[in-house]
């Protein structure tokens, strides 16, 4: 069994892998939260709801002590980078490889999949879950995050691998001509809540699914909208005063907010997309669109460039959001911009702005290219009005 506590304020990990599993931790919602008004829930539910949190809770560090237990090979993207960099594979060297590797590779929500669709489809008891054995066997030769679809050998390989896995944690399925049998030692009483949250988190149409994976019990009862707080709660406490105070700046200039996910904040200006606060783990990913291709981006530029402050357009060209050779962007190559008298590569789909590894100490700066991008969608609106009107 694992004893590893997941801490905030982590930010050294021994590979990938354990970031992977760390990151996925923190997504959770606290019990504190998804069990703050239980006054009308059956006691039988919220006991129910705790030992399944709880089960997770071990489930989650074990495999962090012991991923190679889960499949998991740590150190292996590591090795296979040598200290390169993402981009020069991803463009020029074993791109073919590095995807291979990164698709093989399991993830936490493989394992999460399966009970979400164990507790979807058995029958809860007082102690265990049970299934029709053909049902399982069908799943388990389909279901990709299971093995499949392979060749059904290779699928029943991956599934027993999984299956001794979560034994360490006391998860088990026996079988039986007609039935599988799913229970576990350690908490006898789980699977009622695994039932509610898995069946109800299919009726969700657009979260669902992140709202079983962070065991968001709110579900259970009803259509539980994600808002600032759930998408925060990962932060500490002082990233979390950081996007308060960027929070309230939006707010107050006319911005509009929007929630459909649980790990990321939508901002509008005037009916125009404007900013979003994305949470990997405990980290801020903070995006500005600034002007897509199709819009006037030579007007924006120009804008940004009127700017005399040495310091601010320093600060400009840290945040543009540069060219990443994603592997899953068709342009790998990005477009070159000329922009305060450099030529770069950014994105391809326009001139936007990345300020994850910014914090409180440029909020200055940061208002200050909001404000440019209030201005240059004003303008944009003024001239589509004086069109209409001609």
């Amino acid at each position: 069994m694992g004893n590893h506590i997941f801490d905030k304020n982590q930010k050294e990990f021994p590979s990938q892998v354990h970031e992977h599993i760390h990151n996925f931790t923190l997504k959770r919602t606290p019990l504190s939260v998804s069990l703050a008004n239980i006054d009308n829930i059956p006691e039988n539910v919220v006991k129910s709801c705790k030992s399944y949190y709880t089960f997770v809770e071990d489930l989650l560090a074990d495999m962090y002590d012991n991923p190679t237990e889960y499949g998991f090979h740590p150190g292996a993207l590591e090795a296979f980078f040598n200290g390169r960099k993402i981009k020069i594979m991803v463009r020029r060297e074993r791109p073919k490889e590095l995807n291979k590797l990164l698709d093989s590779e399991p993830t936490v929500s493989s394992y999460m999949s399966f009970f979400r669709w164990l507790g979807c489809n058995g029958e809860a008891t007082e102690t265990c879950m049970t299934i029709p054995i053909e049902s399982l066997n069908n799943h388990i030769k389909t279901a990709r995050y299971i093995g499949g679809p392979v060749k059904n050998k290779e699928s029943n390989q991956v599934y027993k691998q999984k299956m001794k896995a979560l034994q360490r944690v006391g998860f088990h399925i026996d079988e039986n001509d007609t039935t599988a049998f799913v229970y576990s030692d350690k908490y006898p009483d789980m699977f009622l809540a695994l039932q509610l949250l898995s069946r109800q988190s299919y009726q969700i149409r657009v979260f669902g699914e992140q709202g079983f994976f962070s065991c968001e019990f709110r579900q259970i009862f009803s259509q539980h909208v994600p808002d600032y707080d759930d998408v925060l709660q990962p932060l500490d406490n002082t990233k979390r005063a950081f996007i308060d105070k960027l929070h309230q700046f939006l707010i107050g200039s006319g911005c509009k907010d929007s929630y459909d996910t649980f790990w990321k904040i939508n901002y509008s200006y005037k009916g125009k997309h404007l900013f979003y606060v994305g949470i990997e783990g405990s980290q801020y990913d903070l995006r500005v669109t600034g002007v897509y291709n199709w819009e006037n981006k030579e007007l924006f530029i120009q804008m940004l460039e009127a700017a005399e402050d040495p310091q601010f357009r320093r600060f400009i060209l840290r945040a543009l959001n540069y060219c990443s050779a994603d592997r899953i962007c068709k342009e790998k190559i990005g477009q070159f911009v000329n922009i305060m008298g450099k030529k770069k590569r950014l994105c391809h789909v326009g001139v936007g702005f990345r300020l994850s590894k910014f914090n409180e100490v440029d909020i200055d700066y940061i208002k200050q290219l909001f404000q440019i991008r209030f201005a240059f969608t004003d303008e944009q609106l003024s001239q589509n009005k004086k069109k209409t009107q001609t």
